[in-house]
C-alpha cells in the first residue's frame, strides 16, 4: 500500500481512498502499530485503517517530524531545530538535545533558523538530523546525546533500520553506517551528480534522489544493492529527468516495492527499482510518501 501525505489529507494511490480529508498532513510515518500522522503541523494522530485518535497537540512549537519507537516513547522535531519527546503521556522538550555543543553555529540556508527534517531509529539508537547541524545519536532515549556527523555536515534526510544500518542524504553525496550511526562512509558511485535531498532503504537496497544543486532540473531517482555499492539510475517507467528536486519524505521503500513522489505526482515500483509506473497525477501538493 503506497500512500501520500498532502495538504488536503492522505491519499491511496492506488484506491483512491481518502484520508483525513480537510487536514494539511505535514508528516506520515508507517509504524508496525499503524500510521502516525502530524496534521497542521501541531496536532499528532495515530490510526488503524478507519479509527483516528488524536494523541496530542503540539503547543508553543511547529512540528516538522515524527519518530514513534516500539516502547510507546514518541519524539517530534521542530522548527528551531529542537527535539520534543512523548513517555508517560506527557511531552516536553529535551534541554539535552538544546545544550548540545556547538548549537550557536547552526544554520539553514532555506530559513531564518536551523530545523529538524528527519529522525530514526537505528536498533536502540535514535539519530536526529539538523539543516544545517550535523546528525545527532542518543542511545538512552533522548537523555544525552553525541555528535554523530560533524555539523558542517548538510545533511538532508537520515534514515535507518533496526538492525542499526543507517544512510543519510546529503549535498555530499550518500553516507552510509552500519554501526547505528558510530561511524560513517560517503559514495556517490553511479551518481551523474552529488546532491542529495532524499534517500529510503529497503531490505538490503538503498535509494536515492540525486541532482547538481538546491534549484536544479536534473534530478533523477538511483538504487544501490548495498549501502556503499554503485549506484544504478531507475530508468525505465521514470521521466530522463525531474524538473525539481526529490525532496527529503518523498522517496519511500519497503520491500520489494518503492515510491517516489513529486509536487503532485506518484510514481511507483514493484520490482525493487527496476521499472517503474505513475500512479497518481495531480494530487493535492505532496509533503510525504509511505510504503506500508
Amino acid at each position: 500500500m503506497i500512500l501520500a501525505a498532502t495538504e488536503n489529507g492522505i491519499r491511496n494511490v492506488e484506491t483512491g481512498e481518502v484520508r483525513l480529508a480537510g487536514r494539511d498532513v505535514t508528516h506520515l510515518v508507517a509504524a508496525p502499530d499503524g500510521l502516525w500522522v502530524l496534521a497542521d503541523r501541531h496536532e499528532v494522530l495515530h490510526g488503524v485503517a478507519a479509527d483516528w485518535q488524536t494523541i496530542l497537540r503540539v503547543e508553543g512549537e511547529t512540528a516538522r517530524c515524527l519518530l514513534p519507537r516500539t516502547d510507546g516513547t514518541l519524539f517530534v522535531g521542530t522548527a528551531g531545530a529542537h527535539v520534543l519527546r512523548r513517555s508517560d503521556g506527557g511531552l516536553r522538550r529535551l534541554r539535552s538535545f538544546d545544550a548540545v555543543p556547538g548549537r550557536d553555529r547552526w544554520s539553514n540556508p532555506a530559513s531564518s533558523a536551523p530545523d529538524v527534517w528527519s529522525l530514526a531509529s537505528a536498533g536502540d539508537s535514535v539519530l536526529v538530523s539538523v539543516h544545517v547541524g550535523g546528525v545527532w545519536r542518543s542511545e538512552d532515549e533522548g537523555d544525552t546525546w553525541k555528535p554523530s556527523l560533524e555539523p558542517k555536515t548538510d545533511v538532508h534526510q537520515v534514515v535507518a533500520t533496526r538492525a542499526g544500518v543507517a544512510a543519510v542524504a546529503a549535498q555530499r553525496g550518500l553516507g552510509w553506517s552500519r554501526d547505528a550511526g558510530r561511524s560513517w562512509s560517503w559514495t556517490t558511485k553511479g551518481l551523474h551528480a552529488s546532491y542529495l535531498q532524499a534517500v529510503a532503504i529497503a531490505a538490503d537496497a538503498v535509494f536515492v534522489g540525486a541532482s547538481s544543486g538546491p534549484f536544479s532540473d536534473d534530478a533523477a531517482v538511483y538504487r544501490a544493492d548495498a549501502a556503499g555499492g554503485a549506484f544504478m539510475r531507475c530508468a525505465t517507467g521514470l521521466p530522463e529527468r525531474f524538473d525539481a528536486n526529490v525532496r527529503p519524505h518523498r522517496l519511500a521503500a519497503a520491500g520489494e516495492h518503492v515510491a517516489v513522489a513529486m509536487e503532485r505526482d506518484v510514481y511507483a515500483s514493484h520490482d525493487a527499482g527496476r521499472s517503474w509506473k505513475l500512479v497518481a497525477s495531480g494530487l493535492p501538493s505532496i509533503r510525504a510518501v509511505v510504503v506500508a
